[in-house]
């Protein structure tokens, strides 16, 4: 199986509620997905909502599948989600939602 990279980058965060799409949008090439983050910036009394979304029919809206809320450091600060089937569309996104400005660092996979 051929893991290839479809995107990477970093993210610095601001604690007013923005949700930031990483990538500038979606991904919409047939396959499964993984997001891997590295966390490392995220400081004790900080929070970080990583939240990944999936178009299930080529007419739909792209809706939450996953959500997960991140709270101080991280002793393994690296996170991968799951692998998401995509057939139509899928994006990354996080949001700080407690915090002073972590930078993470992320790249999209695809199985």
């Amino acid at each position: 199986m051929a893991i290839t990279s479809q995107a990477s980058g970093s993210q610095t965060c601001t604690v007013n509620g923005t949700e930031y799409t990483l990538n500038s949008g979606s991904f919409s090439v047939d396959g499964s997905y993984v997001l891997g983050l590295d966390i490392n910036d995220l400081a004790n009394g900080e929070e970080l909502v990583i939240k990944v979304y999936n178009k299930v029919k080529s007419d739909g809206t792209e809706r939450i599948v996953y959500q997960q809320t991140i709270a101080n450091a991280q002793t393994i600060p690296v996170i991968h989600t799951d692998p998401i089937p995509v057939t139509n569309s899928c994006k990354f996104s996080v949001t700080q939602s407690v915090g002073s400005g972590a930078v993470v660092v992320w790249e999209v996979w695809t199985l």
